[in-house]
């Protein structure tokens, strides 16, 4: 089975409260048939992490692919890693790209929030 891992920071005073409407807000939008199957917030020292999971069905492999969103933010610096996954078809679990897409559409959601 494929995957997809995109690694991405900025700096801000977001907290991941805020990060993670915005998060939802415009994945619904690029992806309205994407559904949120997980949703946590920790805080471990002084970092607040953000650990967001959405499912997509895609017709062209008859399976759901999912996307992982996780944040971390420390300071002003706020890391990100998306990771697509998922998405098998068939004998060889072949995505045909689903995962990939999946995450390409979750990265540039944060590329649109300042994520490099």
């Amino acid at each position: 089975m494929d995957s997809k891992t995109i690694y991405l920071k900025r700096q801000s005073s977001d907290t991941m409260l805020d990060l993670s409407q915005k998060i939802m807000d415009d994945m619904r939008k690029e992806s309205p048939d994407a559904e949120v199957v997980v949703y946590n917030i920790e805080h471990v020292g002084e970092a607040e992490v953000l650990l967001l999971g959405f499912e997509k069905y895609y017709y062209r492999i008859k399976s759901c692919a999912s996307v992982v969103i996780q944040c971390i933010h420390v300071g002003d610096k706020q890391v990100a890693t998306v990771s697509g996954l998922g998405g098998g078809a068939g004998r060889l679990l072949m995505s045909w790209g689903a995962n990939e897409d999946f995450a390409n559409i979750a990265a540039e959601v944060l590329k649109a929030h300042g994520f490099h």
